[in-house]
């Protein structure tokens, strides 16, 4: 797998290195289940950049942009995936939902895959999860 990234990006880093275990380890297949890869790999790497986060202010307790990205976090629920549930809901109400089981190059639309992919399945994910 080679993935570019241009410009600086944590998140993005930590999506990518995320894949080498949901895709690469596991095998799953993102055309036919695009949610278990794309999914799953949002989930591990928002519960990575949380984890990355407190670890940075623990390092530096009087970074105020931290423990102002840490107190949002916080007030967010679902804890760490409110913007994935946010997301999901925003579909919802478009109409354009399809369901999880459509074949990655058979959604009618980009933005019900994107959101089927990677919010409703990172959804799915913590559902499984412990939190």
């Amino acid at each position: 797998m080679s993935t570019l990234i241009n410009g600086p990006g944590l998140g993005t880093a930590f999506h990518e290195w995320m894949h080498s275990w949901y895709q690469g380890m596991m095998g799953t297949n993102e055309s036919m289940y695009p949610w278990m890869d794309e999914g799953f790999t949002s989930y591990a790497a928002a519960r990575v950049n949380s984890f990355y986060y407190h670890e940075r202010l623990r390092l530096h307790p009087n970074d105020a942009g931290l423990q102002q990205v840490i107190e949002r976090e916080k007030e967010e629920l679902p804890l760490y995936h409110a913007s994935a549930y946010n997301a999901y809901f925003a579909l919802v109400r478009s109409g354009l939902e399809e369901p999880m089981t459509t074949h990655a190059d058979h959604f009618n639309t980009n933005f019900a895959y994107s959101i089927a992919s990677y919010g409703k399945g990172r959804c799915s994910s913590n559902s499984w999860a412990i939190s």
